[in-house]
């Protein structure tokens, strides 16, 4: 048995026996694992500190060949209170929380991974909530699918390579990785991704590309939302629907 100290994203949290969790961790130094915190339900205190969606600082208690671990100390590194507060943030989190238990075997470890779901977080956090930041998980989706292979397209037409697509938009072939422009079909008004949309994603991180240049209405916004789930769906060989897409659905749009 080895012991290890980590960075972890706490991505759901099940009753286990009376008084101890099952919590299943996002960490930055062993991937996806799980682990049995004892005792933790007896007080709303100690439950505090594995609720889903927090980054903690975990003790581990590893052992070789297991599939669960023990956890020792916990402690809140990050409470993301803007998230706590927020319905909206909260459906767009449990979304990207979902994303991630069914994609990443455990224990797959891949620092980079661990990084982005942070990243995604903070930036969520950040967010203005006077208007659903769905966008922050347009960017997770893709960017997630994009750091386990499965990278999209979105500067030149899959059929003649024009790149009029990045401003101008197109019609995503989910199965192919990328956009056909107008000229090549790519006119599909369910499958079409508009160009403002199409520049937020490639503007990726960089500095005021935090929202939109021009809003788009709701009944897009949902389209894409489940587009972009779709896209991982089908790359990451998820069968089922997202149901924090769900939830978000009948909320929000």
């Amino acid at each position: 048995m080895s012991i290890e100290k980590t960075l972890a994203i706490v991505l759901d949290r099940i009753p286990f026996r009376e008084t101890s969790s099952i919590a299943a961790l996002l960490t930055r130094s062993l991937g996806r694992v799980s682990a049995i915190a004892k005792g933790v339900r007896r007080s709303p205190q100690s439950a505090l500190v594995l609720e889903r969606g927090l980054l903690v600082e975990i003790v581990l208690y590893v052992k070789p060949n297991r599939d669960l671990h023990t956890a020792g100390q916990v402690s809140v590194a990050a409470y993301y209170p803007s998230i706590r507060g927020d319905l909206g943030k909260l459906a767009l989190r449990d979304a990207a929380l979902e994303l991630i238990l069914r994609s990443v075997p455990a224990p797959e470890t891949q620092t980079e991974l661990f990084d982005f779901a942070r990243e995604f977080l903070d930036r969520l956090e950040a967010a203005d909530a006077a208007t659903l930041p769905v966008h922050e998980l347009w960017r997770f989706f893709l960017g997630w699918a994009q750091h386990l292979g499965f990278m999209l397209n979105l500067r030149t037409c899959l059929r003649c390579g024009s790149e009029s697509v990045a401003a101008e938009g197109g019609s995503l072939a989910i199965d192919r990785g990328g956009l056909l422009c107008r000229n090549c079909g790519g006119a599909s008004a369910s499958g079409f991704i508009p160009g403002p949309a199409v520049s937020y994603l490639l503007a990726d991180s960089s500095p005021g590309s935090d929202r939109f240049s021009e809003p788009l209405p709701g009944a897009v916004q949902k389209r894409l939302t489940r587009l972009f789930a779709d896209y991982c769906r089908f790359h990451l060989e998820i069968r089922s629907a997202l149901k924090a897409i769900g939830f978000l659905e009948s909320v929000f749009f």
